[in-house]
């Protein structure tokens, strides 16, 4: 199967972020690949707020790719994250948490380190089909 790679997942935050939005609708928020502040509605974060995308694992091999600092998704969410997915059991074989030392959201500073994981997982996902050809053949 093919390997999910999440850069800067913004796993743990929903009802923090709800917590923290200023007040207006809609609010200015830093776009970090456009290094601007753009417009979104406050419906857009009550809506993710709500969603359960971290109670169950993804169900092919998952590569989280998380600066440890973080502004804006904090790590200490995705650990937890993280940490119930590997106590469900429900990881599949391969997935990790690649924790970058001074990352923050961008990861801008990274994006070898970031390209050597991609490669990473794909070269997994190559190595997991031959191994699947040779079981079969």
């Amino acid at each position: 199967p093919a390997s999910l790679v999440l850069i800067a997942p913004a796993l743990g935050f929903g009802p923090l972020w709800i917590e923290k939005l200023p007040p207006g609708d809609p609010i200015p928020f830093l776009h970090h690949g456009e290094s601007r502040e753009i417009p979104i509605h406050r419906r857009f974060f009550e809506q993710m707020a709500k969603l359960d995308v971290e109670s169950v694992p993804p169900p092919i091999p998952v590569v989280a790719i998380m600066g440890d600092r973080d502004e804006s998704v904090p790590i200490e969410g995705v650990r937890r994250a993280w940490a119930g997915w590997e106590a469900s059991g429900g990881l599949v074989a391969g997935s990790r948490l690649v924790e970058i030392a001074g990352g923050d959201h961008g990861l801008v500073d990274h994006v070898g380190r970031i390209a050597d994981e991609i490669v990473a997982a794909d070269a997994m996902r190559g190595a997991s089909r031959l191994t699947a050809d040779t079981d079969r053949g």
